[in-house]
C-alpha cells in the first residue's frame, strides 16, 4: 500500500502549489472516499489527478484537505485507524470514520462473494418461457449450441 502523506510544500516550485500550501495524498480510493465521507474536502489545487510515471505507469492519486472542516477528523490520524482493519471498527462502533470504513469492507467482501459466483445464464427459449441454468453447466452447453447461433 502506497504510504500516505501529508505535504508541506517548501517553495512554488510545482505548479499550483504555493509555499505554505498543505494537503493529504493517497493513491488509495477507498481511504480517499472514507474521508471525503467525513468532512474532508478536497485540496483548492484539484482533488483528483491522473498521474503517468517516467516509466508510463498510471495512477490516481487523490489530494484531499490535511483535515476535516470542523478540524475533528485528521488525515494522518485516521490513515492509523484504516491500516488497523477492523481493530477501530469494533472498538469506535459510533465514530463517523468507523462506520464508513465497516461499510467500505462490506462492499469488498460482498463483492468478494459475487465475483467468487457462477453466473446463472439466461435463456429465452422459442416457447416464450426463460430458462436458467448455472454457467458452464451441461445444461448450458447445450443451450448455446441450440439456442446460441
Amino acid at each position: 500500500m502506497e504510504q500516505k502523506k501529508e505535504f508541506n510544500a517548501s517553495s512554488s516550485s510545482k505548479e499550483g502549489i504555493s509555499k505554505g500550501d498543505a494537503f493529504f495524498r493517497t493513491t488509495n480510493t477507498d481511504l480517499a472516499v472514507a474521508l471525503l465521507s467525513v468532512g474532508v474536502r478536497p485540496w483548492k489545487g484539484g482533488g483528483i489527478k491522473r498521474i503517468v510515471r517516467d516509466n508510463g505507469t498510471e495512477e490516481v492519486a487523490f489530494f484531499l484537505n490535511p483535515k476535516s472542516e470542523d478540524g475533528s477528523i485528521k488525515c494522518q490520524e485516521a490513515v492509523k485507524h484504516w491500516k488497523s482493519g477492523t481493530e477501530f471498527i469494533v472498538n469506535n462502533p459510533e465514530d463517523p470514520l468507523a462506520i464508513v470504513f465497516c461499510a467500505l469492507q462490506n462492499r469488498k467482501e460482498i463483492t468478494n462473494v459475487i465475483n467468487s459466483q457462477k453466473k446463472i445464464m439466461e435463456y429465452k427459449l422459442p416457447d416464450g418461457m426463460t430458462c436458467y441454468v448455472q454457467e458452464g453447466s451441461k445444461k448450458q452447453k447445450l443451450l448455446e449450441l441450440k439456442y446460441r447461433k
